[in-house]
This record gives structure tokens, sequence and C-alpha cells, in this order.
């Protein structure tokens, strides 16, 4: 079967079956993703995300924040299976569990708040080889999506991270490698090695 722009068309054995298809349209439920920092206050601007269980065919989309710090999902499957949402939002970071959540399940809730905390530090490094030499180019991320490059010295500063420990990685298609960052630590190294 295919589905495009509106027309569905079903297939059997590679031929088009001149038949009627009839869809069976299950009814949907609201989500309510309400974002706050720490103190309560609305966040608005934030990125959400409610992404599907991992496996399952279902597809989601990011929403952003209003004035009142909420974003709206509209058509939410009865019965599909749901990792709890994430936000995202420059200065903040969201910590939020990857729960699953069924639509419609015991633990669902058509409101569910996400708690955010300021995250204002920038940790500067450096990504080398085996040798000590310099890579540039490499793409340096954290697990809270902040990410940048290494330029041509290797050097990299990640912005709006949390003062919490936050694993760093530095990757591209021929080197790997990871270092910590935390309050503590002003400057890291982090050694790539070749992929194996």
């Amino acid at each position: 079967m295919r589905w495009e722009y509106g027309r569905v068309e079903a297939f059997e054995r590679g031929r088009l079956l001149k038949k009627p298809v009839v869809l069976k349209l299950a009814p949907t439920r609201t989500l309510t993703v309400l974002v706050r920092d720490k103190s309560g206050r609305p966040l608005k601007g934030a990125k959400v995300y409610l992404g599907p269980e991992w496996g399952t065919p279902q597809v989601s989309y990011p929403s952003t924040t209003d004035e009142s710090g909420a974003a709206v999902y509209k058509y939410v499957v009865p019965g599909g299976a749901y990792r709890s949402p994430s936000a995202d939002l420059d200065g903040y970071y969201c910590a939020a569990p990857a729960d699953i959540l069924k639509a419609g399940g015991p633990k669902w809730s058509d409101t569910l708040t996400i708690a955010m905390e300021e995250a204002r530090r920038t940790q500067k490094g450096k990504v080398v080889d085996a040798d000590g030499k310099p890579l540039a180019g490499l793409s340096v991320h954290t697990s809270f999506g902040r990410k940048t490059t290494s330029d041509s010295n290797g050097e990299f500063a990640l912005t709006n991270l949390p003062d919490i420990e936050v694993p760093v990685r530095a990757e591209d298609r021929e080197y790997t490698g990871s270092a910590k960052s935390s309050k503590a630590t002003e400057y890291i190294t982090i050694t790539a090695k070749k992929w194996q």
C-alpha cells in the first residue's frame, strides 16, 4: 500500500489494484507538554521532542513552546508507545528520564511538565590523535545536544553546558574519542583513535 499526497493506492504482486481500499482511522489524543524553569516560570521557544519507542513505525515532529511554555501534540495515537518528551533551549538543559509512555495507558497524562535548569558553562578543549597531533574538522558534541567542530588547531568550545559532569565525544568517519567535562575542568583534551 502507498500513501501519497492524500491518495491511497493498493498493490498486489506489483500491480495496482482497482478495487476500493478501506482505511480504518482511530481517534487520536492531545498531549500538552509544559516546559518550566527551576522556579516554575514558563519557557517560550523551547523545542520539544516526543519520540516513538525504538522500533515502532510512528513518526513524530518537534514542537515549539508558546508564551505559556506549552507545546501541543494534537494527534497522539492511542495505544502508541512513546518515550517521555525532552526539550532543548539555549541556556538550559533538560535531564528528563526516557521512560516509555503508552498513550491512554496507566502512566499516561494528557499534560506533562518538563523542568529545565540553566546551563551557562563553556567547555574549551582540544582534539588530538594518539601522537598528540591536532585533529581538525571533528564533530564535538554532548548528549544534551550541544555541538561544534574542532578548528584547524584541533580546538573547540562548547557553550551552554550544565554544571554537572557531561561526556563529550569527538568523531568523524576516521576518528572517535571522548572525555568528561565538569565545572572543575576548564580545558579538556580528547585523544581520538581510529575507528576499529
